[in-house]
């Protein structure tokens, strides 16, 4: 198993795809642009979050993934992220939901 910072990795993609979406040209009048970065955007991130059930290994009865970062330079103030039997497939269906949201929202034209 890869040592990658999946949840991480699956938090920051999405505001990096923000400022994608942000900053593309307001000329276009179905937002094509937008979309497509939303499209790919989303695809990423779903098929990165393919990685939680390859690697999840059934058998440790604690958090996996576990990601722990100090805040301020303190002991003390820490933010820790981690997965466990019942959280892992809830982030598969959110990432899976929007990836099918964004996919239904492409065909529509912008109503004048």
């Amino acid at each position: 198993m890869i040592n990658l910072p999946i949840l991480p990795i699956l938090i920051v993609l999405p505001l990096i795809g923000l400022a994608f979406i942000f900053f593309s040209s307001e000329d276009d009048e179905n937002a094509e642009q937008s979309k497509k970065s939303a499209l790919w955007t989303s695809a990423s991130n779903f098929f990165l979050s393919l990685y939680l059930p390859i690697n999840f290994d059934k058998s440790i009865p604690h958090f996996q993934f576990v990601n722990s970062f100090s805040w301020f330079n303190s002991d003390n103030l820490r933010f820790a992220l981690g997965v466990d039997g019942l959280s892992m497939p809830f982030v598969l269906l959110s990432t899976f939901l929007i990836l099918i949201c964004i996919i239904f929202i492409l065909p529509q034209k912008k109503k004048i």
